[in-house]
């Protein structure tokens, strides 16, 4: 692979409950905790070309014309570009805490619960791109030798792809950026404008629910208030500023490291129940309403674009969640014990 990539996670984190019966039938839960979770993501790319003739098929992929030629690594070299160094600094935090209160009783309704609850979930990421890295040959950089891809010939594959040349690896690449005469320089502001941001969520919530039975029926009703703010940070950048690319570029009114802020406010009831018609026949039926959020990437202002294969990403901060009322209801036959 010419792309060296490393990735180093480092999490640590504290979690402490406790559980409180103050007097008979009650019953207090506490959770209070931290994480945070660290990552430095590092790549480097060279980029080696060969202009060489070939031919392609989809059953077969690539096959060189002068196969000789192609798998001289004096052949390879960089096509104008030397490649580039990438950081991605990522990092995460969570923060939450919740009390949780039940009551027994003797009678028709038998326990009622109610609590609180906070939890704050923080991510950012943070890329920086270098250039500056010296025209090489495949000579230069550090040849591997020739892949041993025999494994694939019950594919159908070509020789060409079964044996290629390859980069002595990880090291050698490496080195050949970190050796450049010119680098670091040559920085891309475009990729930290894009691929910067910061997500916040911010969860405050409360219930109270009702559990309920007699001999032949129990369930529980209640409901929830989730209280959700989220604030996402990217970059607006100007059309004059992304074609610059350049750090020395003034942001307009409204451009810049800028945020979006939105709350949502739910109450989300639920009920739930079961019939014992018989000992062996069962009627259940439950209703709900539910909130969910996108996974917090999507919620981010940022853009993320491939040039080689033609693919791109983006988060939206304007993303509602998903809300649904929930139905259901089941006849259940225990024709056996087993059952």
């Amino acid at each position: 692979d010419n792309q060296a990539r490393a990735s180093v996670v480092t999490t640590k984190g504290v979690d402490w409950q406790t559980t409180i019966t103050p007097a008979d039938g009650w019953h207090i839960n506490t959770d209070l905790g931290v994480s945070s979770s660290y990552n430095p993501i590092t790549q480097g790319f060279k980029e080696l070309f060969y202009g060489g003739p070939f031919d392609w098929s989809i059953n077969n992929g690539f096959t060189y014309t002068d196969p000789a030629t192609a798998n001289n690594p004096a052949y390879w070299a960089d096509n104008g570009w030397g490649g580039n160094y990438a950081t991605n600094m990522y990092h995460a935090r969570d923060v939450y805490g919740q009390v949780d209160f039940s009551k027994d009783f003797d009678g028709f309704v038998n326990q009622l619960l109610f609590g609180a609850r906070y939890a704050s979930h923080w991510e950012s990421q943070d890329l920086h791109v270098y250039g500056g890295v010296q025209v090489q040959t495949l000579d230069d950089l550090g040849y591997g030798g020739l892949t041993d891809l025999s494994g694939l010939e019950a594919l159908g594959l070509s020789p060409s792809m079964i044996s290629h040349v390859q980069t002595a690896g990880y090291n050698a690449i490496m080195n050949a950026i970190f050796s450049s005469p010119n680098f670091p320089g040559i920085p891309d502001p475009n990729s930290t404008w894009d691929n910067s941001w910061n997500m916040q969520q911010q969860n405050e919530a409360a219930y109270v629910q009702a559990n309920f039975g007699t001999d032949n029926m129990h369930g529980n009703f209640g409901v929830r208030y989730v209280r959700t703010i989220n604030n996402s940070y990217g970059y607006s950048i100007p059309e004059s500023c992304a074609e610059a690319d350049v750090w020395a570029c003034n942001f307009p009114t409204g451009f810049g490291y800028i945020g979006v802020r939105h709350t949502n406010n739910n109450w989300l009831p639920a009920f739930n129940i079961a019939y014992n018609v018989t000992d062996d026949f069962i009627l259940r039926g439950a209703a709900s309403e539910t909130v969910a959020y996108a996974p917090y990437n999507q919620m981010a202002p940022y853009f993320e674009a491939n040039d080689t294969v033609l693919t791109a990403t983006a988060g939206n901060p304007n993303l509602k969640p998903y809300r649904s009322a929930n139905f259901d209801g089941s006849a259940e036959w225990y024709f056996n014990s087993e059952s």
